[in-house]
């Protein structure tokens, strides 16, 4: 025992010494326990579980009895398929034809709400619970007995606002009142993971052992315990969840019967389970596999098996391209599909009005096939029981998304099949923009006007969905899927409709919100949509079009004559516009030098005139430049200049390390767009990026392969010279070189299309957290200088890659 207790971590070793700690409630008194305990908590705390390891044979076994019980899982089926078909015309006709019959029946479908009316029980069980067993005075519970009805309702079934009541029992826990599930409630309603949170978890755990509660608000009290892990150590941790699962055995037993208590069992039940290492999933799995039916229903049986198998599937897959996985991981990722689709049909055949077993079904199917329905047709089941739920049309979303050149039909059909739901009480319409967010492999200008099922189709019918439903169905839009509408209205030059987006629902229209913008200047959108809104429409739409959308067409008549409208304008607004339309003269000056075959010195102030920016913290503007001071893990903060420069070019600036360490990002150069969430991905491009904190230079291509693994193209050299450098990208149709001080560091040759953007900044796809270090970055001189077309400037074959 000595020797081992030499290899035991100093904590682990004092536990085994004095026993588990009172907060587990656990009673471990003889050697042999705690070295059990121990064992136990290693196994269930251990992050390194190697795929297979987690399917011992003693899950195999529990789980091959269960699956001895499928029976003919064929014949199941068919006499489901055919019971659905015939209790609903409209699914019959959907499963047949998914993409041109209408989302919703005549009968006008079942809404999400309509599912969850049987959770109604669960609430009218928690309170009668507590009107018969709460130690509070009889009065206290009459008082509190309708507010917590009202918030539960709510809650659980989205019977209306319930801010009001639930204010009411916040004050009766400032007065004192700790009943469980007074508490429950209020942890439900607090920030994920907060303090105030687990200090209601606290709480509603002590009070649990005091009072007498129903068995499934004691499940749903200790489920939670997961959330709070890094508050505990590993005993705790391994304790509690032991109690959890107890708890969560016990209570589904309880409410053997009720399917809207069944239902929520399972929800927290997952959530519980996908907190688990593979270890300790096999346990669970092994134990709920031992119950009788009359003790855990055997349609949850047949989910958790199917979601641990599919754990070890996604685990042995990974996110690896199929050529860089090992063939043994790609066979036991089948195996164990194949193995999981079994089950999880199974189950929705005992339950085939589960909605999260249709999702799961839905992504199986897309993601791995197996099932006898198409995704489409998992997705019309989906939505024939719950006609609005967002989760449907998000998985079905990711799954249509256009690979390696094919078509964007069924994308384009699933945008129109939304958007011609013509209902007030459903966002349906909004639900459009997922497929359109997929769709959006070009600019969406250059879809064809009229074209039935393009993004402004998309975008009107959000907008019309949001001018006439209730004011409580707008939550379902912000963010980027307002941005991306906006987007769209701007593209497009819808200015009335735009300014009505960005006066009711993005009021606080910002630079931060750069990354979710889309390569759209927001200041400058709204104060030209809120113009163009009110009068001079053509002319505002003639700015837009030359010098916003389509700079790169500009000619020497088209700049003459938007100067002259930028001069009418300006009589027309007065000062009012005067910021819109200096933008929009610092593009044309720089059009003007450009094609005159001058240097174009990029100035920038506080102003910003023909810039799009995004800082993460507030710059500071010097003489010729801009100095840069942001934490050093931000990878977001670019600049752009609005003009697209064609033809060959030369991108040039001066850097200097003003202060900071070790810092990844630093300043580059990129020719092409990054940033933004940009429509345009249809580009080939690429960055040279001076780190001299890592005393390194990287030339890399754009779109960069930071995502997928090593960018083939990416160079990097030494630099151990200064922390200051003049950096350069030569820009030509069939190649790029990047020098360093003049001296040429790398040459790319390829076919280059960067659609004239230019920018400078921090931009990486390795999105980087804030952070408290900071570095500081002077950037100046910033030009775009254009090139000759002689042929001795082109890229020879001593420079290029193949150095």
């Amino acid at each position: 025992m000595a020797v081992a207790m030499l290899l035991i971590p100093t904590g682990v070793a004092a536990w085994l010494t004095v026993g588990v700690s009172s907060d587990t409630q656990a009673i471990v008194t003889t050697d042999s326990e705690k070295w059990q305990q121990f064992g136990k908590v290693q196994r269930y705390t251990s992050n390194v579980v190697n795929t297979m390891d987690s399917y011992t044979e003693d899950v195999r076994s529990a789980i091959g009895k269960l699956e001895a019980q499928l029976g003919d899982l064929e014949e199941d089926w068919s006499e489901t398929d055919e019971a659905i078909r015939t209790s609903d015309a409209h699914l019959d006709a959907a499963l047949r034809d998914p993409f041109n019959t209408p989302l919703i029946g005549d009968d006008g479908g079942r809404n999400f709400k309509d599912s969850l009316a049987n959770r109604a029980t669960v609430a009218n069980l928690y309170v009668d619970n507590f009107e018969k067993h709460s130690s509070l005075p009889d009065s206290d519970k009459v008082r509190i007995a309708g507010p917590m009805r009202q918030v539960l309702l709510g809650m659980f079934c989205m019977a209306g606002e319930y801010q009001e009541p639930l204010d009411v029992l916040r004050g009766e826990y400032k007065n004192g009142c700790r009943d469980p599930l007074v508490l429950y409630i209020l942890m439900l309603n607090e920030e994920r993971g907060s303090d105030q949170r687990y200090e209601y978890y606290q709480a509603a755990l002590q009070n649990l052992e005091m009072r007498p509660v129903c068995k499934l608000l004691e499940a749903m009290v200790k489920i939670k315990a997961n959330e709070f892990r890094n508050r505990w150590s590993d005993v705790n941790y391994v304790s509690n969840l032991e109690q959890a699962t107890d708890a969560f055995v016990d209570a589904v037993a309880e409410q053997i019967g009720d399917a809207g208590a069944l239902e929520m069992l399972r929800d927290n039940g997952r959530r519980h389970f996908d907190k688990m290492n593979g270890t300790a999933r096999g346990d669970f799995v092994i134990r709920l596999c031992g119950l009788s039916e009359h003790e855990f229903p055997l349609w949850m049986q047949h989910y958790f098996a199917s979601a641990f198998t599919r754990g070890i599937a996604k685990r042995a897959r990974g996110s690896r391209f199929i050529s860089e996985t090992a063939k043994e991981d790609l066979e036991i990722a089948y195996n164990m599909n194949e193995v999981a689709s079994k089950h999880l049909l199974r189950c929705w055949t005992l339950n085939p009005s589960c909605l999260s077993v249709i999702r799961e079904l839905l992504s199986l199917e897309s993601s791995n096939g197996g099932t006898p329905y198409s995704k489409q047709q998992w997705f019309r089941i989906g939505i024939a029981n719950a006609c609005d739920d967002e989760q449907f049309y998000t998985v079905l979303a990711t799954y249509l998304v256009p690979k390696w050149g094919e078509p964007r039909e069924e994308l384009d059909q699933m945008i129109a099949l939304c958007a011609a739901v013509d209902r007030d009480d459903l966002p349906i319409p909004l639900y459009a923009s997922h497929f359109a967010w997929n769709a959006v492999v070009n600019q969406s200008r250059q879809l064809p006007l009229n074209a039935e099922f393009s993004l402004l189709h998309c975008a009107k019918g959000i907008i019309k969905y949001l001018k006439t439903s209730p004011s409580n169905g707008h939550g379902k839009f912000g963010g980027g899927r307002a941005m991306l509408v906006a987007r769209v209205l701007w593209d497009w030059g819808q200015f009335s409709d735009l300014a009505w987006v960005f006066t009711e629902h993005l009021p606080a229209y910002r630079e931060k919100e750069y990354r979710l913008s889309y390569f759209m200047n927001l200041n400058l959108a709204y104060m030209v949509s809120y113009f163009a809104s009110r009068g001079e429409t053509a002319l505002w739409l003639t700015l837009h079009n030359d010098l916003f959308m389509r700079s790169d067409r500009l000619t020497e008549a088209k700049v003459a004559h938007d100067r002259e409208i930028i001069e009418r304008l300006r009589e027309v607004y007065g000062k009012d516009a005067q910021w819109v339309l200096d933008h929009c003269e610092r593009i044309c000056d720089w059009w003007t030098t450009y094609h005159a075959g001058e240097p174009v010195l990029l100035a920038i102030d506080e102003e910003k005139l023909g810039w799009d920016c995004y800082f993460r913290e507030r710059p500071v503007y010097v003489e010729n430049g801009i100095e840069i001071r942001t934490p050093y893990k931000d990878s977001l903060s670019i600049m752009r200049p609005m003009l697209l420069f064609t033809g060959p070019h030369a991108i040039e600036a001066e850097v200097e390390l003003i202060e900071g360490t070790d810092d990844y990002f630093s300043i580059a150069l990129f020719a092409g767009p990054v940033g933004g969430e940009n429509f345009e991905q249809s580009f080939s491009g690429g960055t040279l990026r001076f780190q001299p904190t890592l005393k390194q230079i990287v030339f890399d291509s754009l779109p960069s392969y930071g995502y997928w693994g090593d960018d083939p193209h990416r160079k990097i050299y030494s630099f151990d010279q200064a922390v200051k450098a003049k950096v350069r990208l030569e820009v030509r149709d069939d190649s790029l070189r990047g020098f360093v001080n003049s001296s040429e560091v790398e040459a790319m040759r390829r076919r280059i299309d960067t659609h004239g953007y230019v920018q400078f900044g921090r931009y990486n796809v390795q999105f980087g957290a804030n952070d408290s270090e900071l570095v500081r970055y002077r950037v100046t001189n910033m030009k775009v200088i254009p090139l000759a077309e002689d042929a001795e400037d082109q890229v020879s074959a001593t420079s290029a890659n193949l150095r």
